[in-house]
């Protein structure tokens, strides 16, 4: 840049000494200041380059709005896994057990003879199994609740009557059948309890009644060689008592 001034300054001397107007001096002036003026910006000019270097945040989101970004996020997660928890928890699963399905009217003198049929039968495994157990009672017995049970529900003179037939333990033989009989308060007895005794222990059951205190009851029992045969007659009272519940079961024999 000396070197440009000498040469600006030696044509300027040169145009005095022979005698030039001092006009062309101012102009050469201007232009020495014009070119001082451009390598000054020029050398400048890299300034905004380096600001963004040395400031590569610059226009990005500062850490403090990031995290409340982030915070907002995590919120909007949580509230809507309340919303679907709490949604679910209003769905709340029935209890309710699913009905047998519909069978005939009977009438307590056709159900009692079948009560008496089915606890004098009642010898082997396979006597528990629905099929048996309906031509027994004589009626048909249907799955029901995804197959965990067999049974029927229909009239029985001014009430119903309900057979059920499940698997209680694993390990038991055979299965469990109850027949449950509802009616009014009001009405006497569908199934007669005396009569019903005497059948049972004619043909070789031996039955007691459950100490007071108890719920009211009076359970059969008797040997059938390696298994031993059940009959529960669930009662609503102790003395002058209705049936409301008949229970059949198979036990194993235990040694002793």
């Amino acid at each position: 840049m000396l070197s440009s001034n000498n040469h600006f300054q030696a044509l300027a001397m040169g145009i005095n000494s022979n005698g030039s107007s001092r006009f062309l001096l101012c102009v050469t002036n201007v232009a020495l200041l014009a070119m001082t003026t451009g390598l000054l910006a020029c050398a400048q000019a890299p300034s905004d380059d380096r600001t963004a270097l040395e400031n590569p945040m610059q226009g990005s989101p500062s850490p403090q709005d990031a995290r409340a970004e982030q915070d907002r996020a995590a919120a909007a997660i949580d509230e809507a896994a309340k919303a679907a928890s709490t949604e679910k928890q209003g769905q709340a699963p029935s209890t309710e057990q699913p009905a047998p399905p519909q069978a005939p009217d009977l009438t307590p003198a056709t159900l009692e003879a079948g009560i008496v049929r089915l606890a004098s039968e009642l010898r082997e495994v396979k006597q528990t199994e629905p099929m048996f157990v309906g031509q027994t009672l004589g009626i048909a017995l249907a799955s029901y609740d995804d197959g965990k049970r067999a049974g029927a529900r229909g009239a029985l003179g001014s009430g119903t009557y309900t057979v059920e037939i499940e698997t209680l333990y694993p390990t038991a033989p055979g299965q469990h059948v109850s027949i449950r009989i509802d009616q009014s308060e009001s009405r006497s007895c569908a199934l007669n309890f005396d009569r019903l005794v005497q059948h049972l222990e004619a043909v070789g059951y031996k039955g007691k009644r459950a100490p007071q205190g108890l719920d009211p009851s009076m359970s059969f029992s008797r040997d059938l060689g390696s298994l031993k045969g059940f009959v529960q007659l669930d009662l609503d009272r102790y003395t002058s008592p209705c049936i409301w519940q008949i229970s059949f079961d198979l036990e194993t024999k235990q040694d002793g």
